[in-house]
């Protein structure tokens, strides 16, 4: 009990003891971009091939702290191969609430690293119109780079249901 209390202390307490980062940023900046993905696992499929991912995201960035909040709205998409030729087009689209540190917000290269929880309605083929989606709870680690106060490079794994696991390798303009 003492190391859950401590853990939660440590974590509230961090915005509050983090260095402030001093640079004049938007308290508000939105994205939009895409990229690829690629399949966690190949299942009990012959091969997996990469596909695509388009996403958008509102972010508020507080005041002196090196860290923001965000909401992102993802789909994407990829495809399995069978050995008889049978094929499956996964797709995921997700609702997530991120939080980011930035570790030099404000200047012309900014990593940073998140993380990132939701939910997940992933369709096991797009293709078949009939079938509904399962929703469910997402995860979302990440790592990336806002670059010239204007580009964003970010890579992602995100975890929902084990068919759907996937990286993704994004780029995006915010403004």
């Amino acid at each position: 009990m003492k190391h859950v209390i401590l853990s939660l202390i440590i974590i509230i307490a961090l915005p509050a003891l983090a260095r402030a980062q001093k640079r004049d940023v938007p308290r508000v900046n939105f994205e939009f971009g895409g990229g690829m993905n690629f399949a966690a696992a190949k299942r009990d499929a012959r091969e997996v091939n990469q596909g695509a991912t388009l996403y958008i995201e509102g972010r508020y960035n507080p005041a002196g702290l090196p860290v923001d909040a965000a909401f992102q709205i993802d789909i994407s998409a990829f495809i399995r191969k069978w050995d008889n030729g049978y094929e499956k087009r996964p797709r995921s689209t997700k609702f997530t609430i991120i939080g980011d540190y930035n570790f030099h917000r404000g200047s012309l290269v900014n990593p940073f690293v998140g993380m990132g929880i939701g939910i997940a309605l992933d369709e096991d083929d797009f293709d078949d119109h009939g079938a509904s989606p399962h929703p469910g709870i997402c995860l979302m680690p990440r790592i990336g780079l806002r670059l010239l106060k204007h580009l964003s490079i970010t890579l992602d794994y995100e975890l929902s249901r084990a068919s759907h696991n996937h990286c993704d390798l994004k780029m995006g303009f915010y403004f």
